[in-house]
């Protein structure tokens, strides 16, 4: 996989301080919206396939009146003080297999529905499962893990205490409950190694700038889902960018077979939910390097999936289930904070 560093626009080329898009929306030129950003750096220390994402501050939920909204979708300001690494697409079925030599996908050659292929986004995974892919993607390139891991069971019942790689395997299915706690730091932000996006982080690298529903929108109620939110086939704004119900056929999809958003990263809405870190919570009136509440019951997963609505594919929109939770269309991609 090639190493791709997109650095946030700048506005060449565009007057009034407009955004330069990666690709224009149909009938217009590519300068459009006010949401230009200091660029990155183009920094080469972390696997390839991963996008630096410079801090910034941004309106973190959505509008009261957009089409789909939830109503745990509070609109706030929220600021991120690092840089971070995050994935250019979904962890794929290959680079899981790659990890543990075995995949839970369904599918995948040996799932339970039709095989999609080594690049497709790997799924049937639990939240337990990513991070412990996490973490060994860390031991493999020398870095610190993020978790520890530790009161592990298996998906078929089976305890291993810390011994990640044997739920890991046919026979017992992947990781359906453990205890996980931070490596040796108090903020996730902080971890040195591979670890799953805050909710925060994944919201502003979707919305790449852009602030409606969609992130091939750049200004909200400009085209965005326009009383489309269910499966409606064609969809005039998603089917160049995601995988939902009205486009996939009831599969998942290669990654990075649709166009990215304006920072160069794929798939992020559709093909397969996507988890994050956070414990899912009620959102404060303003955060700084948020990272949710302190426990819950369920986790964030963020973006939709191939067999959702359209109303699930939005930049904004807030889904969550039980760590242990597993499905073909749950899925991730990494992140990595910026030393």
């Amino acid at each position: 996989m090639k190493i791709v560093f997109v650095a946030m626009l700048t506005c060449l080329g565009c007057t009034d301080g407009k955004m330069n898009l990666l690709y224009p929306l149909p009938g217009t030129d590519s300068c459009r919206g006010t949401a230009c950003l200091p660029p990155t750096d183009t920094d080469s220390d972390t696997a390839a396939g991963f996008v630096l994402v410079s801090p910034g501050t941004f309106s973190m939920g959505t509008p009261a009146d957009e089409e789909g909204r939830w109503e745990d979708e509070l609109q706030h300001p929220a600021t991120l003080t690092r840089h971070f690494w995050i994935q250019e697409t979904e962890v794929t079925q290959e680079q899981f297999q790659s990890v543990f030599g075995w995949q839970p996908g369904r599918f995948s050659a040996t799932g339970s529905g039709p095989a999609c292929g080594v690049n497709c986004p790997v799924d049937n995974v639990s939240w337990y499962d990513v991070v412990a892919y996490a973490n060994q993607l860390s031991a493999v390139q020398g870095l610190s893990p993020c978790y520890v891991i530790t009161d592990i069971g298996c998906e078929n019942g089976d305890n291993v205490g810390s011994a990640v790689a044997d739920c890991m395997n046919p026979t017992r299915g992947g990781i359906d409950s453990a205890n996980v706690t931070l490596n040796g730091v108090g903020s996730v932000y902080d971890c040195s190694g591979y670890r799953l996006p805050t909710e925060a982080e994944w919201e502003w690298a979707a919305r790449a700038g852009t602030t409606a529903a969609t992130y091939n929108v750049v200004a909200p109620h400009d085209g965005e889902l326009a009383g489309a939110i269910a499966c409606e086939n064609p969809h005039a704004t998603l089917d160049a960018i995601a995988w939902f119900c009205g486009n996939a056929g009831g599969v998942t999809h290669p990654v990075a077979s649709l166009s990215p958003n304006a920072w160069g990263l794929y798939d992020m809405l559709g093909n397969v939910w996507e988890w994050c870190w956070d414990w899912k919570g009620t959102y404060p009136e303003s955060a700084t390097d948020p990272e949710g509440p302190a426990g819950g019951t369920s986790r964030v997963r963020r973006g939709g999936s191939y067999v959702h609505d359209a109303k699930y594919a939005r930049s904004g929109q807030r889904n969550n289930d039980v760590p242990g939770g597993r499905g073909s269309y749950f899925g991730a991609r990494l992140a990595r904070t910026r030393p």
